[in-house]
């Protein structure tokens, strides 16, 4: 599958093409035709080794040059005393300043080894560098900002979830 030798080799449609047309059409759906579905599918696809799979190390690369001009040094994940941590909270942006004055407190006054895990990067989502910190914790607290009613979980915690899954 997808290796094909020449472009006559390609197939114009595929069963999933098939189904997800028939589909889309019993909804009302006009031009979804399986040649068209099957398109779209092979075009995601294929952007992936060409366009979306470099997106990470771009990011790190604009995120140094960032920090040679400026001083100021960002990465997709930051963590704060996380190394030593059993425990961890984990957020996005300025609510993590906060979170960290609450896990030097945590530290001093109970003695609970907690650390801050500040995602400054979404998309591409860093599960690669989240997995490793979050490797080993007894637990985390995901402080999600975005509310949907209605849904199974928040986007911060599903991606949490598929990183911790993996």
């Amino acid at each position: 599958v997808n290796r094909w030798r020449k472009q006559s080799d390609v197939p114009p449609t595929s069963k999933e093409s098939d189904a997800l047309s028939l589909d889309l059409k019993s909804r009302g759906f006009k031009f979804v035709g399986s040649t068209i579905v099957y398109a779209h599918m092979q075009a995601t696809a294929a952007q992936r080794p060409y366009f979306f799979d470099h997106i990470p190390a771009l990011l790190d690369q604009c995120m140094a040059e960032y920090g040679e001009l400026t001083g100021r040094n960002y990465s997709r994940v930051e963590a704060y005393r996380c190394a030593d941590a059993e425990y961890l909270i984990l957020g996005m942006g300025s609510m993590c300043v906060q979170a960290e004055a609450v896990a030097d407190w945590l530290r001093d006054t109970r003695k609970v080894k907690v650390g801050v895990v500040n995602l400054t990067c979404f998309r591409p989502f860093p599960g690669d560098l989240l997995g490793q910190i979050l490797k080993g914790k007894k637990g985390v607290a995901v402080l999600e900002r975005t509310d949907q009613p209605l849904s199974e979980d928040l986007p911060l915690m599903r991606e949490v979830r598929a990183t911790v899954g993996k």
